[in-house]
């Protein structure tokens, strides 16, 4: 799910944009919501109603877990927050002068630290750091041009 807000030139925008990763196959899953700041660049290829696009776009992250934990006593999960950056190219088609459809494919970096501890009993403490993971994605739908 994306969400944004842009201004700008014909060739440039500025704006910001928001959305929503989730990473994780076990009971607790990460997610996440990026905050961006995004810089566009818009090339004029003489096609009428087409808007092609590069954005680079950076910001940050705030974390936090999901599901259940099957053992609350013995793991201990803080909350990761941190700096995201990513970029994106794609398209846009307008069929009037502010409705149209999109497609974008991206890559987003996250640099997270957060711990995750493990009470082992007789064995101690497992103590895990992960600082940073990327996300490729792909997404399409409505556009509309203030």
């Amino acid at each position: 799910m994306t969400a944004g807000l842009e201004t700008g030139y014909d060739f440039a925008t500025v704006g910001i944009g928001s959305d929503f990763a989730a990473s994780g196959k076990s009971d607790a899953a990460l997610g996440l919501i990026p905050i961006f700041l995004r810089i566009g660049y818009h090339p004029d290829l003489g096609i009428k109603n087409l808007d092609i696009y590069a954005l680079g776009k950076a910001g940050y992250a705030i974390g936090f877990w999901t599901g259940d934990i099957t053992d609350s006593k013995t793991i201990t999960l803080s909350n990761p927050m941190g700096f995201a950056f990513g970029f994106d190219l794609g398209a846009r088609y307008f069929f009037t002068r502010n409705l149209g459809v999109f497609v974008e494919v991206g890559f987003e970096r996250y640099v997270l630290p957060y711990d995750m501890t493990m009470d082992l009993d007789i064995f101690g403490k497992y103590t895990s750091t992960v600082d940073a993971f990327g996300a490729k994605f792909a997404t399409a739908g409505l556009t509309f041009k203030l």
